[in-house]
């Protein structure tokens, strides 16, 4: 696709100029969704998150759409099917009130919202939402646990001691309170259900891997062979161990390792990381990796599945990022 970028455009809205809406949420750089690799051209970068982008991830041709301005003829290549981009309508807010609250463990909470308008989410599975509380401007990103196709939206939220939504969800004694969601939002998601498959989840960063896992469940081939390494720091801020290992007996030959980083009592299966687990997997050289939680946890995984083969470009990643608050008007 050929578009013609005029000079006070990021790449990102020249593409909006011609009907083609990209992959991308903040637009200011800080989220790293519109993340693409630059095979030519002179271009700069509006100023950006080293969050969102690397100086390491930048010195290999990565770029922000969002932030690019040409200055030469440029060639981008995005990471994602030009058929993806054409399935995702508009991202427009709506109102869904809470129907559960479900506490999953010291830290963490299941969320499910109703839509209002009683209208399905259509979503990419590993895609996540914005959501606004109510008579406030703060919006925080969480991934969709469940599939699309349903006016139920799942959200596992972790529990910060001074956490904006984390207070106000806690202090919702009923289910029926409303706040705002758009979505969807982010380039998290499956790309060829024929490779083996390596997953890798740190603490809530489990959800949309679940979201992955149950839609993988259903297609009419499933993977030749999947890894699914989940990672929490304590005992008791491990949650989905049931459902993880039920959802994974659907996979003929699939393999899962539930990681306690804390060594303590009554814990007597692996201790350590997430990405400790997964460098024990045979990995098949082959294979695709979807990883997902802290910026730290995915650097580890990046390379510790580097020494099995498998290149950058066979990686795909969800980072979550510190939380930004507003700006002041």
């Amino acid at each position: 696709m050929r578009l013609d970028c005029r000079s006070f455009e990021t790449a990102v809205q020249a593409a909006e100029r011609k009907g083609v809406r990209l992959f991308t949420d903040c637009r200011e750089g800080g989220c790293g969704t519109c993340k693409a690799s630059i095979q030519s051209g002179q271009f700069s970068l509006d100023d950006y998150s080293r969050d969102a982008l690397t100086d390491a991830e930048l010195t290999e041709g990565r770029i922000l759409a969002c932030r690019l301005r040409p200055e030469t003829p440029c060639v981008i290549e995005f990471d994602y099917p030009f058929s993806a981009i054409r399935r995702l309508p508009a991202a427009e807010p709506r109102t869904a009130a809470i129907a559960e609250l479900a506490r999953l463990a010291d830290d963490v909470i299941e969320l499910t919202l109703e839509a209002n308008d009683g209208k399905p989410f259509d979503f990419i599975p590993g895609q996540y939402a914005n959501l606004q509380i109510p008579d406030t401007a703060i919006v925080r990103s969480y991934s969709f646990v469940n599939e699309p196709g349903t006016s139920r939206a799942v959200f596992l939220i972790r529990l910060l001691r001074d956490g904006a939504m984390s207070g106000w969800l806690q202090r919702q004694s009923a289910p029926g309170a409303a706040l705002f969601i758009t979505a969807p939002f982010g380039r998290f998601f499956l790309r060829d259900a024929t490779r083996p498959m390596v997953f890798v989840g740190g603490g809530t960063g489990i959800g949309p891997i679940v979201s992955m896992l149950q839609s993988l469940k259903r297609a009419a081939t499933p993977p030749p062979a999947v890894q699914l390494a989940f990672g929490v720091n304590t005992v008791s801020g491990l949650f989905y161990r049931d459902r993880l290992t039920q959802l994974l007996a659907d996979f003929p030959g699939a393999k899962l390792t539930i990681a306690v980083m804390r060594r303590e009592a009554p814990w007597q299966g692996f201790a350590g990381t997430a990405v400790d687990a997964a460098a024990t997997f045979d990995i098949d050289a082959r294979a695709h990796a979807y990883l997902c939680g802290p910026p730290a946890m995915i650097e580890r995984a990046r390379v510790a599945l580097g020494l099995h083969g498998i290149g950058r470009r066979a990686v795909f990643t969800e980072a979550f990022l510190p939380t930004a608050e507003p700006k002041a008007a």
